[in-house]
């Protein structure tokens, strides 16, 4: 499995239980962040609002989760906080930043790819 690699670019990451064991399974450290319905605090609402969280990528998961989904993605636009629902995307928004950081050469518009 290949994951996104943003800890190169110094990057704390977090994680819900469930994403934190399975990036610890890749050697991929990252701090727990505990889902609202958990009940603990600071949960990863709590988090956004505070300042804490700069990207968040939160796939979809089971009906049981739906709610927790709800409250990440109001609070990311409410914080005005990048969000991405899938690895497709969040893989482009990382690769947008590798180039934003001279990681990556190429970088160009979407007018320069269509000629507009």
């Amino acid at each position: 499995m290949r994951l996104l690699c943003i800890s190169d670019h110094f990057y704390d990451l977090c994680a819900t239980r469930g994403t934190m064991i399975r990036l610890l399974q890749h050697d991929i450290e990252c701090e727990r962040a505990y889902k609202v319905h958990e009940g603990r605090r600071p949960n990863i609402v709590d988090r956004i609002k505070n300042g804490d969280i700069v990207f968040i990528i939160n796939t979809p998961g089971s009906h049981d989760t739906r709610a927790d989904e709800i409250a990440i993605r109001a609070s990311a636009v409410g914080n005005k906080i990048s969000y991405c629902t899938n690895l497709t995307s969040a893989r482009a928004c990382v690769t947008a930043v590798r180039c934003i950081k001279g990681k990556v050469a190429g970088l160009k518009t979407i007018q320069e790819y269509h000629g507009v």
